[in-house]
């Protein structure tokens, strides 16, 4: 396969894509705290409900989100590709793994462990708090499309039903309210 991306590759996507505004040094200590990961397709990089590993950093590569359904089967409900982070949710709620998370090719991947930010947190590196406003902003992003998703949803359904979804539609905006 590719090599592995280098540091200063690393660096370019930390700065630009993950925590645009982090500086060059800020970037190199939060590359520095995070361990690479080598994946191979069909591996599981993160297991729905087991405890969160830390945030990963999908550098190369494409991976596929699943969710278990009725049955103990699980089906695919995203394709992420690089770059982007996973196991977000987990790593700022100590809540488990939300999916399943598997390669869906060979991906280059950097965990940030809990221990490995704490320290950053502790050093009172401002990149520490920068890399937390940039994890805001992709669950906001994130909810945001699963919002439109479900007002879609929600959409088709009355069209479909007349107005025998209005049960259903009133519990999932309800479910939706009281998670936040």
């Amino acid at each position: 396969g590719e090599p592995m991306m280098n540091a200063p590759d690393l660096l370019t996507v930390v700065r630009s894509v993950l925590c645009p505004g982090l500086s060059p040094e800020e970037a190199r200590l939060l590359v520095a705290a995070t361990t690479p990961l080598r994946t191979t397709k069909g591996s599981v990089v993160l297991r729905e409900g087991e405890p969160g590993k830390g945030l990963l950093i999908l550098v190369r590569g494409t991976v596929e989100v699943l969710k278990a359904a009725a049955g103990g089967a699980s089906r695919v409900i995203a394709t992420v590709r690089a770059p982007s982070v996973l196991g977000e949710i987990a790593f700022v709620t100590d809540l488990p793994h939300t999916a399943t998370v598997r390669a869906h090719d060979e991906c280059e991947i950097h965990l940030l462990t809990k221990a490995q930010f704490q320290q950053l947190v502790e050093t009172e590196s401002i990149a520490a708090h920068k890399l937390v406003v940039a994890i805001a902003q992709v669950l906001a992003r994130r909810f945001h499309r699963m919002d439109q998703t479900l007002a879609e949803v929600a959409a088709q359904l009355s069209e479909a039903s007349g107005d025998k979804v209005t049960k259903l539609e009133r519990w999932m905006l309800g479910m939706w309210i009281s998670a936040g």
